[in-house]
Formats: structure tokens, sequence, C-alpha cells
């Protein structure tokens, strides 16, 4: 018998200080294991649609509530062979490729939306394995012990400065063009994103957030607020376990929001927080 392990989830999402609409949007699917964040980038080309468009489009995906060549098309990709990946995380990423593809045909058709786009971070889930998907600036981190690691990496130009040894963790921080990325969904039909797979334990609670939070914070704020809102999760059994983790990651999310906000709220803030509970069974 395959380990299931309880997933619990909680999202908070905010305009910001600033901002005028939101444009960030967030997905979840308990009855899938997922869950979803995306960031829209484009002002008044439309952000808030190309994001709205991702959730959409994989919603529609990964439930077969869509029907259409196109949808029949990418679930085509599923039967050719790729590399380790299992049939469900295939099918996360043709339901990305799938989304990019809606978002580029709905720009194609409004010349005013021409240039509109989105971020996305995923993490979906089967027994004790996530298979995390992004394209972009949007982040999941882990915390696991009261260590936070960031798990997805930057498609950004400041972080290509940070790998190249151009700047500093502390000059990134005040880089002027610290918020350009280099790739997005509905930008170009010939697009990357990135995957990999992780091994998940009971207590692991996974963050994925669009960059109003962590242009606002430093990781160590997120660990600390962390530490503080989550000083045990997962590790109660049952439906008495399973709502406090949810209460516990209620709070989280919020207190993470309120800190950003009072860090500047300089731009849309959307924060998820999932929470991996008792496994049960064995590999």
């Amino acid at each position: 018998m395959a380990k299931e392990c309880r997933i619990s989830a909680w999202a908070e999402t905010t305009v910001g200080k600033v901002r005028k609409r939101n444009e960030d949007a967030h997905l979840i699917l308990p009855e899938r294991s997922f869950y979803l964040v995306a960031d829209g980038m484009g002002g008044h080309k439309r952000g808030d649609l190309a994001s709205q468009l991702c959730i959409d489009s994989v919603r529609e995906f990964l439930t077969g509530a869509g029907t259409g060549k196109t949808i029949a098309f990418f679930k085509g990709l599923l039967d050719k062979p790729f590399d380790d990946r299992a049939v469900w995380e295939r099918s996360i990423c043709a339901a990305i490729e799938y989304a990019n593809r809606r978002i580029v045909k709905a720009a194609m058709m409004n010349r005013e939306l021409a240039g509109m786009g989105t971020t996305v971070v995923s993490a979906g889930f089967r027994g004790s394995r996530m298979f995390v998907t992004w394209c972009g600036d949007s982040r999941i981190y882990r915390f696991r012990a009261g260590v936070l690691s960031q798990v997805s990496e930057d498609h950004s130009l400041v972080n290509q400065y940070l790998k190249s040894g151009a700047l500093t963790p502390e000059q990134a921080r005040r880089f002027p063009h610290r918020n350009v990325i280099l790739q997005a969904l509905g930008l170009a039909e010939d697009f990357r994103y990135d995957w990999l797979q992780e091994t998940v334990m009971s207590g692991d609670v996974f963050l994925l957030c669009s960059d109003g939070l962590n242009d606002m914070l430093t990781d160590d704020q997120i660990r600390d607020i962390l530490s503080t809102a989550l000083p045990s999760c997962g590790t109660d059994t049952g439906e008495d376990g399973a709502e406090r983790d949810s209460n516990l990651l209620s709070e989280a999310c919020h207190a993470l929001v309120s800190a950003a906000m009072d860090h500047g709220g300089l731009d849309n803030i959307t924060v998820m927080l999932l929470c991996v509970g008792p496994c049960e069974g064995q590999d």
C-alpha cells in the first residue's frame, strides 16, 4: 500500500498599499492534492486576466472540465516518453503548457492584451512525493525543523547576477531592476518552466508566494514568523489534527501578509501555506 500524507492548505491575498488591482491568483484543489500561485504582469495589459486564465486553464485540465482539440492535444503529450516523471507529474506539466497556450491565444486575439503574462509556481502531491513546477519569480519554500529553504530558483535578472557573482545578496535587495523576470506564461508559445521532485516528511510546511511577500521580507524574517506562528504542524492525526493544522496555517498566512504590509506592501501579496500531516502506509 502506498504511503498517503494528509495535506492541509490555507491562502491569503491582498492588493497591497500601492496597486489599484490585485493581479495575483491562486488555486487549491484538495481532491487532486494540487496547489498553485500565479502573479500576473502587464499592468494595464491585464496581468489579472493572465493569472486568472492560468488558474482556470489548469483547473479545467486537471479536473477534466475542459473540452476541445487543444486539451486533447496536450493530453496526447502524456502518452509520449518523458524522463522519470510519473503520469500525474506529466499531467501537471501539460496543464501548465496548456495554460500558456491559452494566454498567448487571448493576447493574439486582442491587441490591447499584447504583453500580458503571469508567473506560476505549483506543488502536487502523491503519497510522500511532491512535484514542483515554476516559471518566473514566484517562489516555493520548504520550512522543516526550523530551517527555511528556497526550493524554486527565480527566473529573474537579479538572480542571474547573483549566480554570476556580479551582485551580493545585500546588493540584490537594492538592485533597481530586481523585478525584471526572464520567463513567464503568455509571452510566447515557446517558453521555459522548471520542475523538480521532492520527498516530503510529516511536519513539513511549504510556502508558495508571489514576490510581493519576499520583496518586502527577508528569508530570515519569513523564517522567524513561521517559527512563531507554526510551533508544530502535521503532528496530530484525525479530523481534530486536520482542523488544528488549518487554524495554524490561517494564522501564519495572516502574520506573513501583515508583516509584508507593515514593511511597505508595495505590490500584491499572495501567501499559500501547505502542511504535510501524518503519512500512513508504506512506500
